[in-house]
């Protein structure tokens, strides 16, 4: 059961599913009506809604395919969007109760369940069979800005965007599956994920954004992540990684930012040869060592990420071990 964590909290649900080909199911006028189960489905999570703006006004008397915020397939009949939005009717309060997942259309949730999007709605939850059928998602799972803890380190995620940042996740950062084909972005920020990066990630080639920001992480940088080829944000700030700052990144890296961490060592010279890198946050570690000359050599890494025009002046901000930055500037002709 998912239960507000406040009684003015809100919650967003959208189901946005493709069903299988199955039999249609028409009335006599040869419109396709509602599936009886997904009725009663219905029917019960509302039971559980406190809906003091009557927008869930599903009647008896009507077609569930036609109850305001319902969706349905129009060859199966089967439910396959549920809008619960305020649309400026005001939000819906009291449970959000799990036999939403006990839809039929469920069965092949890896298949069909493409988007949920449950963001600052105030849910809090620990259920082991929510977490199974949120793991087939093929789309977007944004559960971000909540208060939603536990340990997912098993669970094995298949959607392209993930958004959980801001919560009160504990244990091991959850796998990546190596099987999606855009699979670009990841932001677990602000939450309490302690362990080492799952070397696993690496196999996830067409990742672009990771942001781990603020969370209880520790050990080296996957040697592997070079196998990251199209990763243009990396954000592993106010951790406990250690180890020497990794060499051999991609191409497309634009940010990279490893401040208040354990690193040491000297800065490699070969991060400035990263020709898209165009912010750099070292600060806060245990490097040691000079600022490498072909720091200098930064021209053609501006030109090409900001596109500012002919005869412009840049000013970069390098933050370096000692001193909150160093301030670069660039003459772009």
């Amino acid at each position: 059961m998912l239960i507000f964590t406040s009684k003015l909290s809100t919650f967003l649900l959208v189901f946005l599913l493709a069903t299988t080909f199955q039999r249609s199911v028409s009335s006599d006028n040869g419109q396709v009506v509602c599936n009886e189960k997904d009725r009663r489905t219905l029917l019960k999570f509302k039971q559980g809604v406190i809906d003091p703006y009557d927008r869930l006004s599903w009647s008896n008397d009507e077609d569930c395919c036609a109850w305001n915020g319902v969706q349905c397939d129009n060859i199966t009949g089967r439910v396959t969007n549920l809008d619960l939005r305020p649309y400026g009717k005001g939000y819906l309060q009291g449970e959000l109760n799990l036999c939403l997942l006990q839809l039929e259309f469920l069965n092949s949730l890896d298949k069909s369940l493409h988007t949920l999007d449950v963001s600052r709605s105030g849910i809090s939850f620990n259920d082991d069979k929510f977490w199974s059928m949120v793991a087939g998602i093929n789309g977007t799972l944004d559960m971000s800005m909540n208060s939603i803890s536990g340990d997912i380190s098993n669970v094995t995620f298949k959607c392209n965007r993930i958004y959980l940042d801001h919560n009160n996740f504990t244990g091991g950062l959850p796998n990546l599956s190596p099987d999606v084909l855009q699979f670009n972005t990841v932001d677990f920020s602000y939450n309490s994920f302690s362990g080492s990066i799952p070397h696993g990630w690496a196999n996830v080639k067409d990742m672009w954004y990771i942001n781990l920001w603020s969370n209880k992480l520790s050990g080296e940088v996957p040697r592997n992540f070079s196998a990251l080829i199209q990763l243009g944000f990396l954000n592993l700030g106010k951790n406990q990684f250690s180890g020497t700052i990794p060499i051999i990144m991609s191409q497309k890296l634009q940010v990279m930012v490893l401040r208040f961490n354990q690193f040491e060592g000297n800065i490699p010279p070969q991060i400035f040869n990263l020709s898209s890198l165009y912010h750099l946050d070292l600060a806060n570690n245990k490097l040691s060592g000079s600022m490498p000359h072909c720091i200098y050599n930064m021209t053609q890494m501006i030109i090409y990420n900001i596109g500012f025009g002919e005869g412009m002046t840049s000013r970069v901000d390098l933050f370096t071990k000692g001193q909150r930055h160093l301030q670069l500037e660039i003459d772009i002709r």
